[in-house]
C-alpha cells in the first residue's frame, strides 16, 4: 500500500489523504476510487468516518482518498463544495499515476459529509461515478444551530446527470430523521438508479457499526448496521462493473475449427466422432471412464495433447504421437 498526502493550496486545513493499492486489476488494469466525506456537522471532520472507510473500501480493491475540507464555516458552503471539486478533480488528474479509472471515482459521505456528497452529486464540476450516503444530512439537521450554516435541500437539485446512489441511515437517528427519504423520492422522480437500507437501530454517526468506530458508544456499534459496507461494495461493483470477469473457457482457447483431427482440439470434439472415439479408448482406456463420470465436462473440454502433460502416465509422449498420426487418418466430417 501507499499512503501520502495532499495540501491544498492557500487552505492548509484541506488535505487530501490517499490509500493506493500496488498492484493493477479491474478494466485495462485500472483500478475503481472511492472518495471519503467524513461527517461532523460542517464544524470538524469526524476521523471515525475517515481513515477506517477508506481502509475498508481499500482492502475491496479501491484505490481510496479522504477529504479533509473547510469547516467552522469559513467561505461559507460554497467554500466547501470548492474543495470537494477540487478534490475530485485532483483524483482524476492523477488518475494513471495513481492506478485508477476515472471514469470510475465514486463518492461515499456521512451526515454533513453525506449533503455535501449529494453537491457533488447534483452540482459538482465533476460527477462522481456513484454516491453513497449514510445518513446524510440531506435537509436541515432537526437540531437549531448544529451547523455554521444553512443547509440547501439537496433533494430538489438531483437532475438527469445526478449518478446512481446508494442510501442508508437508522430509523432511531434523533439528528437527522431519515433525510435519505426525500432524496430517494427524487432519484425515483428523475428514473435514476439507487437502493436505500433503513435499520431499525443505529442512531446517528454510527460508521462501520464496530467497536473502533463507535468511541465507547455502544449504540454506534452494531454489526446489523455495519452491513451497509458489504453491501454497498457489492452494489457498487455491480452498477459500475468494477473488477470484472469473465466467463471460462470451455475448450481452454484450443481451435474451434480444424481440417483434420489432432490430440490438439478438444477431447470433445474427437469423443462426437465413433472413429476417434474407438482410437481414444484404445489408447487411453480410463478416458473412457472418466467421459461420463462428473468430471466429464471439465475433462473432455481439454486436449489429449494437455492431457499427456498433466497426466503422463496415462498418456505417454510416445502413445500421444502414435495417437496423432491415427486421428490424422480418420476424416473430417
Amino acid at each position: 500500500m501507499k499512503y501520502g498526502k495532499i495540501t491544498r493550496d492557500r487552505k492548509e486545513q484541506v488535505t487530501l489523504r490517499y490509500y493506493l493499492n500496488e498492484d493493477g486489476v479491474g478494466h485495462d488494469g485500472l483500478r475503481p476510487a472511492m472518495l471519503v466525506l467524513p461527517g461532523g456537522a460542517y464544524r470538524m471532520c469526524s476521523e471515525d468516518e475517515a481513515e477506517p472507510i477508506a481502509l475498508a473500501y481499500l482492502s475491496e480493491g479501491y484505490q481510496a482518498f479522504v477529504l479533509n475540507y473547510t469547516v467552522g464555516g469559513e467561505g461559507g458552503l460554497e467554500a466547501v463544495l470548492d474543495d470537494a471539486n477540487w478534490a475530485m478533480e485532483t483524483i482524476a488528474e492523477s488518475a494513471a499515476a495513481w492506478g485508477l479509472d476515472s471514469d470510475r471515482i465514486s463518492v461515499i459521505g456521512f451526515s454533513a459529509g453525506g449533503h455535501l456528497a449529494a453537491m457533488l452529486g447534483t452540482r459538482g464540476q465533476r460527477r462522481p461515478a456513484a454516491l453513497v450516503l449514510g445518513y446524510p444530512c440531506i435537509q436541515d439537521p432537526h437540531v437549531p444551530g448544529l451547523c455554521p450554516f444553512d443547509l440547501p435541500d439537496v433533494d430538489s437539485q438531483v437532475d438527469d446527470l445526478t449518478p446512481p446512489a446508494f442510501l442508508f441511515a437508522a430509523s432511531d437517528d434523533p439528528i437527522v430523521p431519515v433525510d435519505a427519504l426525500p432524496f430517494a423520492k427524487a432519484l425515483n422522480d428523475h428514473g435514476k438508479l439507487f437502493e436505500m437500507h433503513i435499520f431499525h437501530r443505529g442512531g446517528h454517526g454510527f460508521s462501520l457499526g464496530k467497536a473502533h468506530t463507535a468511541h465507547g458508544n455502544m449504540g454506534a456499534a452494531r454489526p446489523r448496521v455495519g452491513s451497509w459496507f458489504g453491501l454497498s461494495v457489492e452494489w457498487l461493483n455491480e452498477v459500475l462493473d468494477n473488477f470484472p470477469l469473465e466467463e471460462p473457457s470451455s475448450t481452454f482457447n484450443l481451435p474451434a475449427t480444424f481440417e483434420r483431427y489432432s490430440v490438439d482440439i478438444a477431447l470433445r470434439e474427437l469423443w462426437n466422432n465413433e472413429a476417434c472415439r474407438e482410437l481414444l479408448a484404445a489408447s487411453v482406456p480410463e478416458l473412457e471412464q472418466a467421459a461420463t463420470g462428473a468430471m466429464a465436462d471439465t475433462i473432455l473440454s481439454i486436449s489429449a495433447r494437455m492431457m499427456a502433460t498433466y497426466m503422463p502416465e496415462m498418456l505417454t509422449e510416445e502413445k500421444l504421437n502414435e495417437l496423432d498420426r491415427k486421428l490424422a487418418e480418420i476424416p473430417v466430417k
